[in-house]
């Protein structure tokens, strides 16, 4: 009977610790924008944003043409930034520009963003090109 208790117990103690856990890890949506101090971006960039948190966590999240940014889901936690840039590619023969089609140039965010948290603002004026 008593090797049963203990198991009992013990099962018990794991799945008290699993749900503790996971309420640790909880976090949920970010949203935000890009701006380069009070202006937008210009029309056919591409920007896509790296956030790299502690154990081994990342994320990569797409910019839209507006400028605005949302992930789903992001665990709670404080997350560095890359950003990689692609400008636009001009097709003269075909019209306009492709979006977002030339070579990429790789940035680091000189902030950090803590989940949860926001709106988020990614402001181009505090990117520093990677080495």
């Amino acid at each position: 009977m008593q090797r049963y208790t203990s198991r009992a117990g013990l099962v018990f103690a794991l799945a008290v610790g699993l749900f503790t856990g996971c309420s640790g890890e909880s976090g949920g949506p970010i949203s935000g924008e890009v701006v380069y101090g009070t202006v937008k971006p210009i029309d056919g960039e591409k920007w896509i944003l790296l956030l790299s948190g502690e154990s081994d966590r990342s994320y990569s999240i797409t910019v839209d043409e507006a400028g605005r940014f949302k992930a789903p889901k992001v665990a709670a936690g404080t997350y560095s930034i890359a950003v990689t840039h692609y400008l636009p590619t001009p097709e003269p023969t075909k019209g306009p520009a492709r979006v977002g089609t030339g070579p990429p140039k790789q940035f680091n965010y000189l902030d950090l963003w803590t989940v949860p948290g926001g709106p988020f603002t990614l402001d181009l004026t505090k990117l520093k090109p990677k080495k």
